[in-house]
């Protein structure tokens, strides 16, 4: 209708009524890519939402779990301290210095050990058992993922955010890498020994005859030697992603409800 009304003003030589004309068909295009790109804008700012709820229950699953891994190295530290100080007379030395993730902490660091955790002396039994046992990591990064693989995480419009949060899950995958290869060849080297020597590595074990197998083994108190040093590190390298985690969800939605 309207190119026709043009074609008809075109052959009247009425250029006024032409260019009015034209000037309805550029607003008319410029309106509709207007309401395209908001409509576009709205969808976008939709799934930006869903991404952030999502990440932020994922995440919160994640400090949860941090927080149960830092507790098992705090025992296994514990009860490994406890073990080679019956055994040798001294306790191990509370802090660790050896290779890790470099852009996890700084590798030319002291590594302080943890506080002691409480455990009942009834329970001594059981020492061996705790001081070999780990919780592994079970990432919730699926959310993370589909960003990543989609292109979407240009869909965050704080890019500040975005960049944490991709320096976070970059961590996440070297404390998992980390526990795949130095802390279980640790574990693994540990229950090789204690079961050579008649030791139950998931289960009670007579105290006095961990300590007495550790007094004269001394592969048996390297091997624990090194665990207690695998969990210093690991337990310090686990409480700074918990403080990267914390710092991400307080800039996240609450969904917690």
């Amino acid at each position: 209708m309207l190119l026709r009304r043009i074609t008809e003003h075109v052959k009247a030589q009425n250029w006024t009524a032409v260019a009015l004309d034209f000037v309805i068909v550029v607003v008319g295009v410029f309106i509709g890519i207007q309401v395209s790109n908001w409509n576009a804008a709205r969808v976008d700012h939709v799934r930006e939402a869903r991404y952030l709820n999502n990440l932020a229950v994922e995440i919160r699953e994640e400090v949860v779990a941090l927080d149960e891994m830092m507790l098992a190295h705090r025992v296994r530290i514990t009860v490994i301290d406890r073990m080679l100080t019956d055994a040798v007379g001294a306790p191990p030395r509370r802090e660790a210095k050896m290779s890790a993730p470099s852009n996890t902490i700084d590798v030319a660091r002291k590594i302080p050990a943890p506080e002691f955790f409480p455990i009942d002396e009834d329970e001594r039994d059981y020492f061996l058992t705790y001081g070999i046992l780990a919780r592994t990591f079970n990432e919730k990064n699926s959310t993370f993922r589909t960003l990543r693989s989609t292109g979407d995480i240009t869909i965050l419009r704080d890019e500040t955010l975005a960049l944490d949060i991709t320096d976070y899950y970059a961590n996440i995958e070297d404390l998992v890498y980390f526990e795949g290869g130095t802390a279980r060849h640790a574990r693994d080297a540990t229950t090789t020994v204690a079961r050579r020597h008649g030791f139950n590595p998931f289960g009670d074990n007579s105290y006095d005859l961990v300590v007495t197998a550790l007094q004269e083994d001394p592969e048996f108190t390297a091997s624990l030697r090194a665990l207690h040093n695998v969990s210093i590190l690991n337990h310090f390298v686990i409480a700074n992603l918990k403080r990267e985690a914390e710092e991400i969800l307080a800039r996240l939605p609450d969904s917690e409800d």
